[in-house]
């Protein structure tokens, strides 16, 4: 589902749509890629906490099995 932010200009999910007939100004263009860079940087780093954590706990849990007694 999109939201229009202003004739023409439309935020969706993950992009924003520019129609080439509206007058969208550069310093809305730049602002907007700014804004992406911020968010898949935030998306990178939380995906590297995700894996890190995930990795620490596949490890913890191969230890406990191999120092586990029966």
């Amino acid at each position: 589902m999109a939201k229009a932010i202003q004739p023409g200009l439309q935020v969706g999910t993950d992009r924003l749509v520019f129609y080439p007939h509206d007058d969208v100004t550069t310093r809305e263009i730049a602002a907007y890629r700014n804004y992406m860079e911020v968010v898949n940087a935030h998306a990178v780093i939380a995906a590297s906490a995700d894996n890190a954590v995930r990795g620490k706990l596949k490890n913890a849990v191969s230890s406990r099995r191999r120092h586990s007694r029966p």
